[in-house]
C-alpha cells in the first residue's frame, strides 16, 4: 500500500464528487423539511392582510396577489462569483481526472446541475453557507 495513496485521482475525485452529492442531499432536505407547510401557508396570508402597506415589489391585482422576492445586486454578485468558482473548480477537476475518461459529459451534467441548484434554488445553501462564508471575509 502507498503512502500518498489517498492523493490519487480516482480518490480526490471520488472524495470531492461525494461531498457535492451529499451536500445536495442535505441541501435538499433542509429546503422540504425546513418549515412546515402551515407556517408557510400562514405567512402566506398574512402577506396578503399587509398586501396594500408594503412596498413596490407586491402588487394587489384583483383577487390574485403576485409577490416576488428581491435579492440586492452585491448579494447576488456574491452568489455568481462563487457558483463561477466552484464551476471552474469542478470542471479542471474533471478534465484532469483521467479515470473519468469516458464519462465527463455525463459528469459535466450531473455537477452544473447541482451546483446550480445549490447556488440559486436552495435558500438553505445560499443563506446558511454561502451568506455567511461571504460576510465573515468581508469582516475580516
Amino acid at each position: 500500500m502507498e503512502v500518498w495513496a489517498f492523493l490519487k485521482d480516482q480518490t480526490v475525485f471520488a472524495s470531492v464528487e461525494a461531498v457535492l452529492v451529499i451536500l445536495v442531499s442535505v441541501a435538499f432536505y433542509k429546503d422540504l423539511f425546513r418549515e412546515p407547510i402551515r407556517s408557510t401557508w400562514n405567512r402566506w396570508k398574512e402577506g396578503l392582510r399587509r398586501m396594500r402597506t408594503r412596498g413596490p415589489h407586491y402588487r394587489y391585482t384583483g383577487s390574485k396577489a403576485d409577490l416576488s422576492v428581491t435579492r440586492g445586486d452585491r448579494t447576488m454578485g456574491v452568489i455568481r462569483i462563487g457558483f463561477v468558482t466552484i464551476v471552474a473548480f469542478f470542471t479542471v477537476l474533471v478534465q484532469v481526472c483521467d479515470p473519468v475518461v469516458g464519462y465527463r459529459v455525463a459528469i459535466h451534467l450531473f455537477n452544473t446541475t447541482a451546483l446550480v441548484y445549490l447556488f440559486f434554488l436552495s435558500r438553505w445553501f445560499r443563506s446558511d453557507i454561502v451568506l455567511p462564508i461571504h460576510n465573515r471575509i468581508r469582516k475580516g
